[in-house]
């Protein structure tokens, strides 16, 4: 029978109840947590419930935060890709950027020809990236949209309110020099060019996943958590004679 918030009874002695938010379920696979707290003792079990419940919370962000770590840097580095080939298709591919090149050289009469007009769509991608990376200093450049696509497409969002999205378009902002690089060197000639770009997400904000320790088993599982459960109800008694001495002085 449930005993106050997440106090719950199985048998002679209490557990710990909680419901996993929805947020996190996929990740954890599982909808509630509970385990033992190993005391048959109420006064006791609130009091050990109350101090984890102070803590789930604190969890819960940390199994966020790790996912995060892994799939904001999967998604940066999928947008870099995405965006790296759009900048190839633009400057090099485009056929409506062929047309405005063509009528440029026209209106200047210069007279047509293959090697002038890649030498035109050169320096009309080298102008591109001149522009560009002015607008990424002087802080000019609009990378909403950019940051958006990063930050929704995480799950769960990332809202407009959470401070990592401002890591988010950091990240980009850099990311988009590394392309105006690609986009220069394409422009003189290195169209085999192509860059290697890795996110660096502050850890402040997308802590890094600690390595899983291993144990060695000694018991089997019976033999385990019937050792578990005898320390777990000494240390409760422990702690419910503190509590009464504290409680009760003289």
């Amino acid at each position: 029978m449930a005993i106050g918030t997440f106090v719950y009874r199985r048998g002679d002695t209490y557990s710990f109840r909680c419901k996993v938010p929805a947020r996190v379920r996929n990740r954890l696979a599982r909808r509630e947590v509970l385990f033992a707290l190993g005391t048959p003792d109420r006064a006791v079990a609130r009091l050990l419930c109350a101090a984890i419940g102070m803590k789930i919370e604190g969890l819960w962000r940390d199994v966020t935060r790790v996912d995060d770590l892994n799939e904001v840097d999967g998604l940066l580095r999928e947008w870099f890709r995405h965006t790296l080939d759009q900048a190839w298709r633009d400057n090099f591919r485009d056929p409506t950027r062929d047309i405005l090149i063509e009528e440029r050289m026209s209106g200047a009469g210069d007279e047509w020809s293959p090697e002038r007009f890649r030498e035109e769509r050169r320096a009309f991608a080298h102008n591109w990236a001149m522009h560009r990376s002015s607008q990424l200093e002087s802080g000019t450049a609009d990378l909403r949209p950019s940051v958006d696509q990063v930050a929704m497409a995480a799950s769960p969002s990332i809202l407009s309110d959470d401070r990592r999205r401002n890591a988010i378009e950091a990240q980009i902002a850099a990311g988009e020099e590394v392309i105006c690089d690609a986009v220069t060197r394409w422009a003189a000639g290195e169209e085999d060019f192509r860059p290697d770009w890795t996110p660096r997400l502050p850890e402040a904000d997308f802590p890094k996943p600690k390595p899983k320790k291993t144990t060695r088993r000694s018991a089997s599982p019976r033999d385990r958590r019937s050792g578990n459960v005898g320390e777990r109800c000494q240390r409760g008694c422990k702690l419910h004679d503190l509590i009464a001495r504290l409680t009760n002085p003289g």
